[in-house]
């Protein structure tokens, strides 16, 4: 719905198509994975799960009636300037800058965000047409998402890079939420990056991250469900 750090906007495509009608995303963030399919499905619905408040708020606020044309309403900024609106922030610079207005009650706008900011103003607006009605927001832990048969995909904080997060990966008890992924029903999505080992994780693409390195995500699915290519079948 909105760039967040972590998100999954450029690889969502690469992963497996959803093959129930609703997506879990327990650790939601800018939920693009779901928001990826929903655009492209009429047929979908979602539940997402934040467990930060001011996040589970804004997604609360862009599903409300109306929401797109409040959201073309936010003006324009300025580099220097200052801004209070969390949907602004996130855009400049994720969670980040949401802990900047949490403790400051602003944060500064960069050259790059001034340039930015008026085309994903555009585009939060078109996906909140899009989705009006199907999704569900949950403010909660991983374990508050519905014990339903679904399409979980699971982007948690990495175990030893998602520290950047006010719910951070610190937090996580990475053994059980292991084993509470394998207990999902249904399609079963985990995304990670090297070098975690809390489930039994396969290489999935290389990317690079902010600093210009190259790193290595990883990716564990349910066995029903797993790509042929990692049951070493035929891929075609």
């Amino acid at each position: 719905m909105f760039p967040y750090f972590g998100g999954k906007t450029r690889l969502a495509p690469t992963y497996p198509a959803p093959v129930y009608d609703t997506i879990v995303e327990p650790f939601a963030g800018g939920a693009a994975y779901a928001m990826h399919w929903l655009e492209r499905r009429s047929d979908l619905r979602a539940i997402v799960v934040e467990l930060d408040p001011i996040v589970a708020e804004l997604w609360r606020w862009l599903l409300q009636p109306g929401a797109a044309e409040r959201v073309e309403a936010i003006p324009d900024v300025k580099a220097g300037e200052r801004t209070s609106e969390p949907l602004v922030a996130l855009v400049n610079n994720g969670p980040t800058e949401l802990t900047t207005i949490r403790n400051q009650g602003s944060c500064a706008v960069s050259p790059w965000h001034e340039h930015k900011w008026p085309r994903q103003r555009t585009l939060i607006a078109e996906r909140c047409r899009k989705i009006a009605g199907r999704v569900q927001v949950i403010e909660g832990d991983y374990t508050d998402a519905p014990d339903i048969a679904a399409t979980w995909f699971v982007d948690p904080p990495y175990q030893t890079q998602g520290k950047r997060y006010a719910q951070s990966a610190e937090a996580i008890d990475f053994d059980k939420l292991g084993e509470w992924c394998k207990n999902r029903t249904g399609q079963t999505i985990v995304t990670e990056a090297e070098p975690a080992d809390w489930l039994p994780f396969e290489p999935h693409r290389r990317t690079l991250n902010q600093t210009f390195q190259i790193k290595t995500e990883l990716v564990w699915y349910d066995p029903e469900h797993a790509p042929l290519r990692l049951l070493g079948g035929d891929e075609t």
